[in-house]
């Protein structure tokens, strides 16, 4: 008895994943996607803000045309994690694939989230263009730099 619950109690305290088994590279590309992650919800973040004050001006285009550029930016700004995380894939399509969502999600939830505290209305355009536009083409995007 007293053995199940020493076992239940280290998944509770550790968690069901592997973390405590992860190799040093494996620890060095979670770093590299918080961080990515982080340069990305803060780009979507000032762009959404700018455009929730501006949008009006835009038409639908220029408001894709805007996020689109955006994303282009913010790409220059992680080139160096994306060249980081490159070695460490060793070019893995599996591996791209997999880093780019989770750099998508963790962006995209990050985004929501410091938009969310800052405004309590977000429109549309902001959400599809903005947070869930950006952080798609920049995930695409890593997963295409991943691989070649």
């Amino acid at each position: 008895m007293w053995s199940n619950i020493l076992i239940f109690g280290l998944i509770f305290l550790y968690g069901t994943s592997n973390t405590f088994a992860a190799s040093p590279d494996e620890k060095r590309v979670t770093e590299l996607v918080k961080a990515v992650a982080q340069v990305v919800a803060e780009d979507v973040t000032i762009a959404s803000e700018t455009f929730s004050q501006k949008g009006h001006l835009f038409s639908e285009k220029e408001a894709a045309d805007f996020f689109e550029t955006v994303s282009v930016t913010t790409l220059e700004r992680l080139e160096k994690y994306i060249q980081e995380l490159s070695s460490l894939t060793k070019y893995d399509h599996e591996k791209a694939g997999v880093i780019a969502q989770r750099v998508a999600d963790e962006a995209a939830n990050n985004g929501f989230t410091k938009l969310f505290k800052k405004q309590e209305k977000v429109g549309n355009v902001v959400m599809q263009e903005g947070v869930l536009g950006i952080t798609k083409h920049v995930a695409e995007f890593i997963k295409l730099a991943l691989i070649e």
